[in-house]
């Protein structure tokens, strides 16, 4: 069971000693969010969650303080793509855009094809260079093997 924490963010509740998380967080705001429930204060509590979440490198890591992880990176990034942009949420979706387009490989690749696909996802709506989804398009489809999978 998860529940909302003081801080702005969700944790899971198994004793009342887990922390808020990144994950949690960003899972529990948007499926407010799309059921039309978020209200204004719980929403902002979140969001200020995220962002005070975001490590200098531009990443998040699992939760606050965490070291910063191409896959929180991409979930959170996508998230805060879903709200109207305030100038904090553009300078962490600034940041979160450096942080993800440093990680990719000389193959195109940001890991394995999971990450990759996450990444992409995530980098669509934020990146301009068509270089970074191209190689991450082409990294993906050389992958695919002749029955679809």
């Amino acid at each position: 069971m998860g529940i909302r924490r003081s801080d702005g963010g969700w944790g899971i509740d198994f004793g009342k000693d887990f922390l808020s998380a990144v994950v949690d967080t960003r899972s529990a705001l948007l499926a407010l969010s799309t059921a039309g429930t978020a209200d204004t204060t719980t929403a902002s509590n979140a969001l200020g969650y995220l962002l005070e979440s975001q490590n200098t490198d531009g990443g998040w890591g699992a939760a606050r303080g965490q070291p910063s992880e191409l896959f929180y990176t991409a979930l959170v990034s996508s998230a805060l793509q879903q709200f109207p942009q305030t100038v904090s949420l553009a300078t962490a979706m600034s940041k979160a855009k450096s942080y993800l387009t440093s990680q990719q490989q000389a193959d195109g690749s940001f890991g394995d094809l999971f990450e990759t696909a996450l990444a992409y996802t995530a980098l669509v709506p934020i990146v301009t260079d068509a270089t970074v989804l191209g190689n991450a398009i082409n990294h993906l489809t050389s992958a695919q093997f002749q029955n679809g999978s």
